[in-house]
């Protein structure tokens, strides 16, 4: 069930993640309109020893995970030229992203929101603002990292 940490394979992300990566190599996007929000996930996420690339559009997004890859993507929902869900639509569609590990992190929390993130492909979908021990699960780090 896609929803909990699962991807439309029905692996964990945090399996996954762990499986496919070393430490070192653990590639994370964070795309959010909101640059210091951006910037500021993206810095603590690299102080964990994560190769992080930001991005502050959805077409910025869709296009750095086309070319770096991610294991993780953090997407916010709403953001300008396309929405998170489009995103997550267009990265599912292509074959590199079908068993990439997408989160939704937005201030979008009602039950129709999570609904429509799930839909739309996403593997989570988390409430802003989150605590780094709600992410550790996803990047493949225990709790405590």
């Amino acid at each position: 069930m896609i929803g909990k940490g699962v991807l439309p394979d029905g692996k964990s992300c945090g399996t996954f993640v762990r499986a496919a990566s070393t430490d070192s190599s653990r590639r994370v996007l964070v795309a959010d309109d909101n640059r210091d929000a951006a910037e500021s996930l993206a810095m603590l996420l690299e102080m964990q020893g994560l190769d992080v690339r930001t991005a502050h559009d959805g077409q910025e997004a869709l296009e750095i995970a086309e070319s770096f890859r991610p294991d993780v993507v953090l997407l916010d929902i709403g953001m300008p030229r396309l929405d998170g869900y489009e995103v997550a639509r267009r990265i599912r569609a292509t074959p590199w992203g079908e068993t990439m590990c997408l989160i939704a992190l937005t201030g979008w929390g009602e039950g129709d929101d999570r609904r429509a993130a799930l839909d739309a492909g996403f593997s989570e979908h988390l409430v802003k603002p989150v605590e780094p021990s709600q992410l550790s699960p996803f990047l493949g780090m225990d709790r405590d990292a």
